[in-house]
């Protein structure tokens, strides 16, 4: 993953430069100390990650992220900044984290690996597994009928000689199908 490190203060640059090299995530480190060579470095380098800082020395951090935002491909925002006073903001500029300094290894470790998460593929176990849990109903063929079910309406499934047992809310009897 290619990072973008976007401070007007030097120290706060390195410090995070230091903090990012160590990770595996980590291909490549660019560094920006404004806005304008930020933007530059974002339409030039097209990096994955953008540690930004709010208040930079030519204008505001938050500006940039909307103005970043509407490029194709923008890089996903993460704010490194002494100022705790801006995150909800932050969030509502769809930043995936917000990070105060002096910045710790835990933390920023943990912003990269959400975006790393954002950005990395999904086999077609993990996106089945995760479609199962966003999909709210079940459905279930008893004989020739199927019967579509409220996953949170089970309070718990048997299986005894042969057949599968569901005990739900909505029925006083058990909903038994035979094992295939």
């Amino acid at each position: 993953m290619k990072v973008l490190i976007v401070d007007d203060e030097p120290l706060a640059r390195e410090e995070l430069h230091y903090l990012i090299q160590g990770n595996s995530e980590v291909t490549e480190i660019l560094e920006a100390d404004g806005i304008f060579m930020a933007e530059e470095q974002v339409k030039s380098e097209h990096p994955d990650m953008v540690f930004l800082d709010i208040k930079l020395s030519d204008g505001n951090g938050m500006a940039l992220a909307e103005k970043i935002k509407s490029y194709d491909n923008s890089p996903h925002i993460v704010f490194a900044t002494a100022y705790d006073s801006y995150a909800l903001d932050a969030f509502e500029a769809d930043a995936v984290d917000y990070i105060l300094k002096p910045f710790s290894a835990k933390r920023v470790n943990e912003a990269i690996m959400r975006v790393a998460k954002l950005i990395s593929p999904e086999d077609d176990a993990t996106k089945a597994k995760r479609e199962l849990r966003q999909n709210p109903r079940i459905s279930i063929q008893n004989d020739e009928r199927t019967i579509i079910l409220q996953k949170k309406q089970i309070l718990y499934v048997q299986a005894q000689q042969g057949f599968v047992y569901i005990w739900t809310l909505n029925f006083k009897n058990k909903l038994a199908t035979g094992l295939k």
